[in-house]
């Protein structure tokens, strides 16, 4: 408001020429409206001076891009996720597999202390009994030989007793 009287007393004194103002009778008309803004409210002074005007589309898009552009940049996002998600499984099935590798292992060792001959008892093949040997690979083995490091004890009709760390197994005759 000031800067209007201001800017109108220096027109009319340029339009005129002839019209000439005092610093004091412009001081005067400043003062005079100096008070009138202070007995307005602080909010009114405040709505004059800042307007509050915001410049926002709406979802925040870019003015600058063309609804191709928009398209565009919706269908990588899209394809972003997709590949995230795709990735996201990828190692969930890796981790899936090896826990179940890491169990299956556990359960092979705990199978193995408590049954040490499963190694040695699926290698041995008995091929035949020749009353106290026994054939197996192609050689005769008697009671107190030792085969793939397990040991016949006992040589039956139709089977064979061995003993592997302490185990006993009994294999028969595969005809």
């Amino acid at each position: 408001m000031r800067y209007r009287v201001l800017s109108a007393l220096l027109a009319g004194s340029l339009v005129c020429g002839a019209f000439s103002v005092s610093v004091a009778q412009v001081e005067d008309a400043v003062s005079e409206e100096e008070q009138e803004m202070q007995t307005d409210s602080s909010s009114d002074r405040r709505s004059i001076t800042k307007p509050n005007v915001k410049f926002s589309l709406p979802g925040n898009k870019d003015p600058m891009l063309s609804p191709d552009d928009i398209l565009l940049l919706k269908h990588r996002e899209k394809l972003r996720l997709q590949a995230e998600e795709a990735a996201r499984r990828r190692r969930e099935e890796e981790e899936k597999r090896r826990l179940a590798e890491e169990e299956r292992r556990r359960q092979w060792e705990l199978m193995l202390i408590k049954d040490p001959t499963v190694l040695v008892r699926n290698q041995i093949r008995v091929d035949g009994l020749i009353d106290k040997e026994v054939l197996i690979g192609g050689k005769l083995y008697t009671v107190g030989s030792v085969y793939k490091g397990a040991k016949i004890v006992k040589v039956g009709a139709d089977s064979v007793t061995f003993s592997y760390k302490g185990h006993k197994f009994v294999k028969k005759v595969k005809l």
